[in-house]
């Protein structure tokens, strides 16, 4: 099967764009995609604001000497990646140069990401393995990113507020995410999916269920065995529960305390609800995805959130 995001949750990782889902498998060891999100096409244009995801998945990335940093998992077929992500945070009103107290900070991110997917066949479950290192604040450039989006391509006002965003720290984070399949028949797939986030950017625990509708590949069977249809169509909806120990785009990073404001470990909610729907089209090398995405209050004088993205892909052999 064979697909990609294009409004996306992600909690994601570190970042929002969540590439590695069962949800979003294509069926080739050998692809490139492209992902972007923006909460402009949501009507709004505050908290997560914009996000892009490239990604390159390659059989020679096998030889990647982190990968032996990643759990033993004999018996699966595997795949291995690359992933670029860079993405920002603003608060509910960027048109004031101020410190807005009570609101979201400013934050940029740049990570990459060295990722391996496992699929187990037999078991009829996925498990995917990362490891992001990048940075967070003014060294992501995304003063500059979103001033030129809002003067050149987007209609909205420019964002005067990033001389108080989060300053510079290190990112590094480990995830693993286990996608179970629970429910199945040749146009209904339902999916139990588990996550954990450890690092310097966010400590977050989720869990949740994910539902594919329509035309498709079973992203459980290897591209090896399966007689791939040239073209899928379906719809995908996925609901999960995040547990929040540490997030650095609202607190500071861990090693850098010297940022112009932050909100306290006492203002962020530690639990937060997630949902993303959208259709995707596959055919023959192609992908295709929409979809949408929502978040419940991250801290307590915040707003709940949507935002909406696009994505293509293609295989590569």
């Amino acid at each position: 099967m064979s697909f990609l995001p294009l409004f996306s949750f992600y909690n994601c990782v570190a970042q929002r764009i969540d590439n590695e889902s069962a949800l979003r498998n294509i069926h080739a060891d050998h692809y490139f995609r492209f992902y972007y999100e923006n909460d402009f096409i949501a009507l709004t244009d505050f908290y997560y604001t914009s996000g892009m995801n490239i990604e390159l998945v390659k059989p020679s990335f096998e030889k990647n000497p982190l990968n032996k940093l990643f759990f033993r998992l004999p018996g699966t077929k595997k795949k291995y990646g690359i992933a670029l992500d860079h993405y920002a945070f603003t608060p509910l009103h960027i048109i004031y140069s101020d410190i807005l107290y009570g609101d979201r900070p400013y934050a940029g991110c740049f990570s990459v990401n060295s990722f391996r997917i496992a699929t187990d066949e037999k078991k009829r479950q996925q498990i995917s393995t990362s490891l992001i290192l990048g940075l967070v604040g003014p060294a992501t450039f995304w003063k500059s990113v979103q001033t030129r989006l809002h003067k050149t391509f987007i209609p909205a006002p420019e964002p005067k507020g990033w001389g108080n965003q989060i300053q510079n720290d290190l990112i590094l984070s480990y995830r693993v995410n286990i996608e179970k399949n629970l429910v199945r028949s040749n146009s209904f797939l339902l999916n139990g999916n588990a996550e954990a986030i450890a690092g310097t950017l966010n400590d977050k625990l989720s869990t949740g269920l994910s539902v594919m509708i329509g035309k498709m590949n079973d992203p459980f069977r290897s591209y090896k065995t399966i007689e791939k249809k040239k073209s899928e169509f379906y719809f995908f909806a996925h609901s999960f529960v995040n547990a929040i120990g540490y997030d650095a785009t609202l607190q500071g990073g861990v090693f850098n305390k010297k940022n112009p404001y932050t909100l306290s470990a006492s203002a962020i909610n530690r639990f937060t609800f997630q949902n993303q729907f959208g259709l995707i089209f596959h055919y023959k090398k192609f992908s295709l995805e929409l979809s949408e995405s929502f978040l419940s209050k991250e801290f307590k004088t915040g707003l709940s959130h949507k935002w909406g993205g696009l994505g293509v892909a293609f295989e590569l052999k």
